[in-house]
């Protein structure tokens, strides 16, 4: 069975979790989609250095 997959935060990843929807039945599209931790904490800490 699969219920969640775990993606980056692309825009082309909500893309691939819809239509992931269309071929997985229990597959909920982008409600399924698990964004990557370490990637979200990787964008917040550039924002501090992004003014260096």
């Amino acid at each position: 069975q699969f219920y969640t997959i775990n993606m980056d935060n692309a825009s082309n990843c909500d893309t691939t979790a819809d239509h992931l929807q269309r071929l997985i039945p229990n597959f909920r599209g982008q409600a399924s989609r698990l964004r990557c931790f370490p990637h979200t904490v990787n964008l917040i800490a550039k924002v501090p250095l992004s003014s260096w």
